[in-house]
């Protein structure tokens, strides 16, 4: 401890003499910093006196110089001074100068002004001497003209009269020679048109004489459809006949073939005699003449327009009721990203809609009507369920439908307020909203929004085929191209896919057991049968009808127009389909007294809403090539793509009722035209690979044929090969293939059940066992439990359900058929 006590000690006075040290270092540092401060402080005292001194002698160099400057301005003064001093004397002797010479001036001015007087009275003087002289000069010389302008005037009338005279002799003697000329001018071109119309009218006669007598024979040469100038009557069957077509298919009918033998007293006639015969009864038809089925047609159209009042009325009052109910209940709106932009866009509509007043739209607000309908079909092209429901429920289609009143508005010499592309977007946006959605469906079903749209299509149909268009008879010479319209087109759209939609989830072919809750509602089919019959009262059929009678050749060029046919097709189609799930029954089931909607009789009575004339026009026309060992010319996809509906329409029809598709295919004409589209189209699809066409044309022979004895008899008519005989050389895989032969032995079946003549040709080209094989087949698959046929399909390869054979032969008739086809 005393250790640590002495170090500490030691420890501390180094602590001190080094505190010691350093305090006197600082000291020193601190005397020297005073010390230099001190010298720095004289040093600036001296150079400030410096600085001052040398200001004082500055000033005194500036005074100096200040003083110098005064006396040589004042030197200056004093000079510039006298100078002007001597100017201004100057100047005075210079002005009284010239005041003495102004002064002399003036005075001879003053002189030379009285000698200017003197000289101008004069002058003066001897002016008005002369005029004087010159007025009587004047005087004389304007009386002598006068008498001389007398003289002449007199003369010049006295040459005037003699010229009128001769003038009108000369004008009246070439009026007279003029009006001889054209009187011999007149009477030569009448006696020339005259010859002309004979000479026509002979070629014609000659050209219908040689149509007679080779379709009196047994030529199968495709006809035209082109029709007459002037309608032929057969006397013999009393039947109106307007072209060749009717003509082939009348002298080869066996209502005509029966009246000619009973003529000749039940012997058979020889082709002479028919011959002679024909040209003898096919004459001309008086122009007064009664044409049952003109007359007929108006009736129906006259009935069709009074039911029309009532069905209005009916479904105004309904959808009023809908309205009433739903409005007071609260619709929630379906929860979706775009929901708050779906309703600004509806906002916008209405208020665009109750912002114009009367008369066309300016570009501005159409501008901004496109805008707001394009964004919404961006939405709704996304195909989201929400976002359809939210514009339902939002009331987006209330203004949407409102658009279309204003095409009730317009016609053929005042064009509609908004242009047709905004109505066409608006069409657009209503069918993506109902596109696999059925609550807005049956919103616009129950709500009769689609009695406007159904409207605004019939104003726009009648404003593009007018209502005596079925009188104005077509003639081969001078005939318009067809017309189109894209409103109408969007519209058929529109329907197509509400109809469509409606029935989705019913059971194809229209069969009752497992049909959709929808389509057994009572309040569903009564509405709907009530849209069906409202459709075919506002003539919209016939006027379909009509634009298809009115074409007669291929379209492939007019692609407007094909598109316009293509959207008709598809809502016929739609229509067809939709009316057959509304009735109920299997195919082979349903009778004619359950036609409601009276949409049976319009396609009757318009021979199938003219569906099988297109075709023969499109694909038979003038310029289409026979049947040769060489291919046949490739056909343009908007003909496939047309040919391709026209058959799935025409299939439907035999769904919704094959009796009346039979009966309107078996008609004079349409029998001959379906005959060689079916004959051409195998021979096309024969060469070209277009599957769809030909299982949908051999759905439809088979509809066509079955348990129908004269149209079996026509699939084995015409030169060879027949449909028949067509039907039996398809491709070996149609024979092999599960598939196909699901498309075609039911068809086969069809056309040979019960036909000997038909067995027999197909006994030619096939086995009858296939048939009978295929069969049994069905009738042991129809034995299977349920559970072990649902295994069973899965593992065959999967068969469209319309090529079914329940649904093309009547399942009672198996065994029949079987053992037909076996023996």
């Amino acid at each position: 401890m005393e250790e640590k006590a002495q170090r500490l000690k030691e420890l501390s006075k180094k602590v001190e003499e080094v505190r010691a040290v350093k305090e006197e270092l600082l000291e020193k540092k601190r005397a020297a910093m005073e010390k230099k401060l001190q010298r720095a402080k004289e040093m600036r005292q001296q150079q400030l006196q410096m600085k001052v001194s040398k200001a004082k002698e500055e000033e005194a160099k500036v005074n100096e110089i200040a003083f110098i400057n005064s006396l040589e301005a004042q030197n200056k003064r004093m000079d510039v001074m006298s100078r002007h001093q001597g100017h201004e004397a100057r100047m005075h002797d210079l002005q009284e100068e010239r005041l003495r010479k102004q002064e002399e001036k003036a005075a001879k001015e003053a002189a030379a002004e009285e000698r200017r007087k003197v000289l101008d009275a004069e002058r003066k003087a001897r002016l008005q001497d002369m005029q004087e002289r010159r007025k009587v000069k004047d005087a004389k010389i304007e009386q002598q003209q006068l008498e001389k302008e007398k003289e002449r005037q007199e003369a010049a009338r006295e040459k005037a009269r003699d010229r009128e005279q001769r003038l009108s002799a000369l004008n009246a003697a070439q009026q007279a020679s003029a009006e001889e000329l054209q009187k011999r001018i007149q009477q030569k071109q009448i006696e020339s048109t005259r010859r002309h119309t004979e000479s026509l009218e002979k070629i014609k006669e000659r050209a219908f004489e040689l149509s007679v007598l080779r379709y009196s024979s047994n030529h199968d040469d495709i006809p035209k459809l082109l029709p007459y100038d002037k309608k032929k009557m057969c006397i013999v069957c009393n039947v109106m006949i307007c072209s060749e077509v009717h003509l082939m298919s009348h002298l080869r009918g066996a209502k005509h073939q029966n009246q000619l033998r009973e003529r000749a007293g039940g012997k058979d006639m020889t082709t002479q005699e028919m011959e002679s015969c024909n040209l003898k009864h096919i004459v001309d038809a008086p122009p007064d003449g009664h044409d049952e089925q003109l007359t007929m047609k108006r009736e129906r159209l006259k009935g069709l327009k009074k039911r029309l009042k009532k069905l209005r009325q009916r479904m105004l009052a309904r959808g009023s009721g809908y309205e009433n109910s739903t409005a007071s209940k609260v619709q929630q709106t379906a929860e979706t990203p775009n929901r708050n932009k779906i309703l600004k866009l509806v906002k916008d509509l209405q208020k665009y809609l109750h912002a114009q007043g009367t008369g066309p739209w300016s570009t501005t607000h159409v501008t901004a009507l496109d805008r707001v309908l394009l964004e919404l079909n961006r939405i709704l092209e996304k195909k989201v369920p929400a976002d359809q429901q939210c514009l339902r429920t939002s009331g987006g289609f209330q203004p949407l439908v409102s658009l279309f009143f204003l095409v009730t508005e317009s016609s053929l010499s005042t064009p509609t307020v908004i242009p047709f592309r905004s109505l066409v977007n608006a069409s657009t946006t209503i069918r993506l909203a109902c596109r696999g959605c059925y609550e807005n469906c049956h919103d616009l079903l129950f709500s009769n929004k689609i009695s406007t749209i159904i409207d605004a299509l019939t104003h726009r149909l009648a404003i593009l085929i007018p209502d005596n268009a079925n009188e104005v008879p077509v003639t081969s010479t001078g005939m318009a191209s067809p017309q189109h319209d894209l409103v109408a087109g969007a519209l058929f759209q529109v329907l197509a896919t509400l109809l469509t939609f409606l029935v989705k989830s019913a059971t194809p072919l229209g069969t009752s057991d497992v049909a959709s809750p929808q389509c057994r509602d009572d309040a569903f089919s009564s509405r709907a049968q009530d849209v069906v019959s409202y459709l075919v009262s506002c003539g919209i059929v016939d006027k379909i009808a009509l634009h298809h009678s009115g074409i007669l050749a291929a379209l492939d060029d007019d692609t407007a127009v094909a598109d316009f046919v293509q959207c008709q097709l598809g809502f016929l189609s739609a229509l067809t389909k939709f009316t057959s799930a509304l009735r109920p029954g299997e195919v082979f089931e349903r009778r004619r007294n359950d036609d409601a909607t009276q949409l049976i009789a319009c396609y009757e009575a318009t021979e199938l809403v003219a569906v099988v004339s297109l075709l023969y026009s499109m694909l038979l026309h003038s310029a289409a090539p026979t049947r040769s060992d060489t291919p046949p010319p490739q056909l343009g996809a908007p003909t496939i793509a047309m040919t391709t509906m026209a058959l799935r329409m025409l299939n439907n029809v035999a769904v919704l009722d094959i009796t009346a598709l039979q009966q309107a295919l078996g008609k004079e004409g349409v029998s001959l035209q379906f005959r060689h589209i079916a004959s051409y189209l195998l021979w096309y699809t024969s060469h070209t690979h277009c599957e769809e066409l030909l299982h949908g044309l051999i759905l439809l022979i088979g509809y066509y044929t079955v348990l129908n004895a004269e149209n079996q008899t026509m699939v084995q008519a015409g030169h060879m090969p027949t449909i028949l005989q067509q039907l039996c050389s398809l491709p070996f895989h149609y024979f092999s293939n599960s598939r196909l032969t699901a498309v075609l032995f039911p068809t086969l079946i069809s056309c040979c059940y019960a036909n000997d003549s038909n067995r027999k040709v197909l006994e030619q080209e096939m086995s009858c066992a296939l048939l009978a094989n295929f069969i049994e087949d069905k009738m042991l698959d129809n034995k299977v439990p349920p559970q072990k046929k649902k295994q069973m399909e899965k593992n065959r390869e999967v068969v469209d359900q319309r090529m079914n054979l329940a649904f093309r032969f009547p399942h009672f008739l198996w065994s029949e058929a079987h053992q037909f086809f076996s023996s």
